[in-house]
């Protein structure tokens, strides 16, 4: 452990280049973008997608201290605050199976109605942020953090 604190090291088992060989794990061997895609399991339950893109001021959790909001806002659709009796405005908990987050709604129709938008994921009193919510998913090509793959819901305070 003290030696990465002076300098990084490389993971032992990571190809020095990726796909040096230029095959890859698809029927072809080769590169194929997806053409075909067959979404999981509906929702169903009335859970909702959670989302926590980049910002302008916000890369992953890397913001300058005057760029940290003041409280966390999540951003859904009208129709769904409507659908859950909710109001634009109110503080709710945005609940996964990993946590809970208070947060304050805000009505943005630009957001798809089976998702919960949580833009910046970081604020003042609470830099955990919106990882406290995600579950531990790994995408199936590939193998990589499957960052939206956490359905959540709003719950009254």
């Amino acid at each position: 452990m003290e030696g990465l604190k002076e300098k990084a090291y490389r993971h032992p088992n990571a190809a020095p280049v990726p796909f040096v060989d230029r095959k890859f794990r698809t029927p072809s061997g080769k590169f194929e973008f997806i053409t075909q895609f067959t979404p999981g399991p509906g929702l169903g339950n009335g859970g909702l997608h959670l989302v926590a893109t980049k910002t302008l001021r916000m890369l992953n959790s890397q913001v300058l201290p005057e760029d940290v909001p003041e409280e966390p806002v999540a951003r859904v659709n009208p129709a769904v605050l409507s659908e859950k009796r909710f109001k634009e405005g109110q503080i709710v908990w945005v609940v996964s199976k990993a946590g809970k987050v208070k947060v304050r709604l805000a009505a943005d129709d630009r957001v798809r109605r089976d998702v919960v938008l949580f833009n910046p994921a970081l604020w003042k009193g609470d830099l955990n942020g919106v990882n406290q919510l995600r579950e531990s998913f790994l995408t199936d090509i590939g193998g990589g953090a499957a960052m939206n793959q956490t359905l959540v819901e709003l719950m009254p305070e």
